[in-house]
């Protein structure tokens, strides 16, 4: 895939990492408000809602090493990256990063 068009795509993963999680959270929210006791229940009420937590967990870490190790992209994007991952999860953190990646220099 040429880099113009997998940049599309990435951008558009990144839009998509956003907006699916948000929609499945924000009728959490309205429901319940921002219950933070009620969300850590949920989200560990079984264990494979505690495999998809701590998955998602160690990829949010992997990632954030990889932003910040300085091979990939510089460490103003990482900034980026970071606060995406935290805000939105690794499914937009992920394409993001590698958006980014995309454009430094090869090495």
């Amino acid at each position: 895939m040429k880099t113009p068009h997998l940049k599309s795509v990435l951008g558009a993963l990144t839009v998509a990492g956003v907006v699916i999680p948000y929609a499945a959270f924000l009728p959490f929210v309205v429901e319940h408000g921002l219950d933070v006791p009620l969300l850590v229940e949920q989200a560990a009420a079984n264990r494979i809602s505690a495999f998809a937590w701590l998955d998602v967990v160690v990829s949010a870490v992997a990632l954030l090493v990889a932003a910040y190790s300085g091979r990939f992209i510089p460490w103003k994007r990482a900034l980026f990256v970071t606060a995406l991952t935290l805000c939105a999860g690794v499914s937009a953190g992920l394409p993001l990063f590698l958006y980014f990646a995309l454009d430094a220099p090869r090495r």
